[in-house]
């Protein structure tokens, strides 16, 4: 089947005639990058207080990833784990397992985790791949302007502006994938408006008989425009799971119906910014246990519960100099989460305050200096610094970074009243990070970064012990990411990266299992008659467990994407092929094996 697709889609390529063809030309380097998810304001990315990595809607389009976890594993840094065809967990630095929670996901600055455990479900976010602009993929603790969740660091998705036109998307390959977007914008006068819906199914990889998940997901949004630089938007969403293999845990699949809904509004000018959000998260999941609950001796848990998340914030610029940026701001949140796991009903109340001094003491010299405080109605009051001092070189287009930064995980609602293992006394998780960096470009033609990173983790609690939780983990985290890419040609540029990462005096009750070294090799082209392409290279070194269980080798995946432009740019025919050579393997001693897969995908624009 694959060999018959991929010839009929060389062969489109071959014949299609050629509309519109000219070459184009990579941008890679021509506009400065700004970014503003690392201190709620737009800035480049240069003078940023953390490290960021951008992925762009170019970088989108030639990846050909089909999901958001797809493309963060080419980051530096991030670790993915894909236990099922649509199950993912994603972490930062080393940090990572089962029921990942320690990284804020956000869209549009709106957190997406559900409120029981902090976990994220990747299908169930109301966002379609045709809506994103770009993702920040913020490494390190972010809790100085974030808060709670921001504890490895922060990726934010961020939606493309209201331009006209639709867009249609339809989507076919293996394991029994199925799926298909819509995509609306218009504009009248000083109303935008966008309007998204979209439709996923997947076949399980060891079944193609069955289901491993189905979403229904839709958005919509309405922008007014007050000034030029003044606007004022409203926008809802939902998503529907009727059958979601997942979550896996250590004891355990699984099996859940997820229903998630939001509403957010947002003003926004040069200087601040005020927005509020509802969502709502429901789950009914029934755990089939491998070995029988040590608790209750039983071999299913229903794990079902309801939440709700209120949440009002803002930020304002108190003064701008030559020399001084100073902002503040703070939101108010409220939790209320209830069902039979947790014994009820139990609700949280968090409000916190931020300001942050970005002082530029010379041209070359910038020091950004912040602090948050947070006040929780279930934990004791914390106070989360960063300090950042820049330097850039004169006269290039090179910075040197160099950071300390702290952030803090509050236990979660199941941690502190699950009806099975829950624990009252729990306290905050907590990091320390120290990290050096250095990033530079050179003629637009080639983009390089290296950071060091040194992370102590605190109090650590086992999300995945069913039979007792206690603050008992402590460990460090130390390792170096490097990367790279280089515009050989108009239309044709490499690039690479290497992540080392070492787990270092591991008290941990459960070990970290993640990769010494992962690298990622890659080329982008752009041909005549319309066609582009990608081919990614990934290499993961074996996983050792000092827990004594049988370690994962070390694997070494393939990736390529084809895209050609019919008609001009309105019809766009795109072949995709994960894990090209079929090597079979396992991201996680209890996943499935991931085999090749495959995706065609027709994306007309009007």
């Amino acid at each position: 089947m694959l060999t018959f697709l991929s010839f009929v889609f060389i062969f489109c390529i071959a014949l299609s005639p050629v509309q519109g063809a000219e070459e184009e030309v990579f941008a890679l380097f021509a506009e400065e990058t700004l970014v503003s998810t690392p201190s709620q304001y737009a800035q480049p990315i240069e003078r940023s207080p953390s490290t960021v990595t951008v992925i762009t809607e170019e970088d989108i389009r030639l990846s050909g990833a089909t999901s958001i976890p797809e493309l963060l594993r080419r980051v530096p840094g991030v670790e993915v784990m894909q236990t099922g065809s649509a199950e993912f967990n994603v972490s930062i630095r080393g940090n990572n397992q089962l029921l990942a929670n320690k990284l804020l996901v956000l869209v549009d600055n709106r957190p997406v985790q559900e409120d029981g455990q902090n976990t994220v479900i990747w299908p169930a976010i109301p966002v379609l791949m045709e809506e994103i602009k770009q993702i920040e993929v913020v490494r390190g603790p972010g809790s100085a302007t974030w808060g709670p969740n921001a504890f490895d660091g922060v990726i934010n998705i961020i939606t493309l502006p209201l331009r006209e036109g639709t867009s249609l998307s339809m989507i076919g390959g293996q394991p029994g994938v199925l799926g298909g977007d819509v995509v609306h914008t218009g504009n009248e006068g000083a109303i935008g408006y966008r309007i998204g819906i979209g439709y996923r199914q997947e076949d399980t990889f060891s079944d193609h008989d069955q289901t491993a998940m189905q979403a229904s997901r839709g958005d919509a949004v309405i922008q007014y425009t007050l000034a030029p630089e003044s606007r004022l938007t409203f926008s809802a969403g939902s998503s529907h799971l009727p059958h979601y293999e997942g979550p896996q845990g250590e004891n355990g699949q699984a099996d859940s119906t997820m229903d998630t809904t939001y509403l957010m509004w947002n003003y926004q000018n040069p200087h601040s910014f005020l927005r509020g959000h509802w969502n709502h998260f429901g789950i009914e999941a029934n755990l089939q246990l491998d070995t029988p609950d040590p608790v209750s001796g039983a071999l299913l848990r229903e794990l079902g519960f309801v939440s709700d998340q209120y949440n009002l914030e803002g930020q304002r610029e108190f003064f701008r100099g030559q020399t001084h940026l100073i902002v503040g701001g703070g939101n108010l949140r409220f939790n209320q989460i209830q069902g039979v796991l947790i014994g009820g009903e139990r609700h949280r109340t968090l409000v916190g305050f931020y300001l942050q001094d970005e002082w530029n003491r010379s041209e070359h010299f910038t020091l950004i200096s912040g602090f948050r405080y947070d006040v929780s109605s279930l934990t004791h009051p914390e106070i989360s610094p960063r300090v950042t001092l820049l330097y850039r070189l004169p006269t290039t287009q090179q910075t040197v970074r160099l950071s300390v930064a702290t952030a803090y995980f509050p236990p979660t609602p199941l941690e502190l009243f699950d009806s099975f293992a829950g624990n009252t006394n729990l306290v905050s998780e907590r990091i320390v990070s120290y990290e050096a960096g250095y990033s530079a470009r050179f003629r637009g033609l080639l983009k390089t970064d290296a950071h060091f990173f040194y992370n102590r983790l605190s109090d650590w609690i086992d999300v995945l012990d069913l039979a007792s939780r206690n603050n008992t983990g402590n460990a460090t985290i130390y390792g170096v990411e490097v990367g790279g890419e280089v515009l050989i040609h108009p239309s044709f540029s490499v690039f690479s990266n290497d992540t080392y990462q070492q787990v270092q005096d591991s008290q941990l009750s459960r070990p970290l299992e993640v990769p010494r070294h992962k690298i990622n090799v890659g080329a982008r082209g752009r041909f005549r008659r319309g066609v582009t392409t990608e081919m990614l290279v990934r290499y993961a070194s074996k996983i050792s467990s000092d827990s004594g269980l049988e370690p994962l080798p070390s694997l070494v995946i393939s990736d390529l994407h084809l895209r050609r432009l019919v008609m001009g740019e309105t019809v766009q025919l795109s072949l995709s092929v994960l894990n090209l050579f079929n090597d079979i393997h396992k991201e996680h001693r209890l996943g499935d094996e991931i085999g090749r897969r495959f995706f065609v995908k027709i994306t007309a624009r009007f």
